[in-house]
């Protein structure tokens, strides 16, 4: 969605950009996962905020190329873009409040449920009718 515009992009070009985002998007969430799988979530602090700080690496490196391609190309889907990426930051601060904060579990599961319920529910629900609307 980042791309459908009228302009092309100069920054992020080559048949490689959708690889080098889904494998900077798919390395995000893996470093969650061995955080989790690893460290059990909270007991190791050095390797929590390693591991934390590679996955905001990582999602900012995907910010970067999808916001710098939606402006380059003045792409028509810009709002849901900026929405979708502006959502996907909550997951990083919802951590951020648990395990700096130290807040008791349930306050994660309830955090991360609202941004799962916006991000993958509500959000894929509104693409698709936003992707829908414009093929009729």
């Amino acid at each position: 969605m980042a791309r459908d515009g009228n302009g092309s992009p100069t920054t992020f070009t080559g048949p490689y950009i959708y690889t080098y985002v889904a494998l900077l998007a798919f390395g995000t969430i893996l470093v969650s996962a061995i955080n989790i799988v690893c460290y059990r979530d909270w007991h190791v602090a050095r390797g929590i905020t390693s591991l934390f700080l590679t996955g905001v690496v990582f999602m900012t490196g995907v910010f970067v190329i999808v916001l710098t391609t939606a402006e380059e190309v003045s792409a028509s889907h810009k709002f849901e873009v900026y929405l979708f990426l502006l959502l996907w930051i909550g997951y990083p601060f919802a951590y951020v409040i648990l395990y700096y904060l130290s807040r008791p579990y349930c306050y994660g599961d309830y955090m991360f449920a609202v941004l799962d319920i916006a991000c993958k529910g509500i959000f894929a629900l509104w693409m698709v009718h936003v992707e829908f609307s414009n093929a009729l």
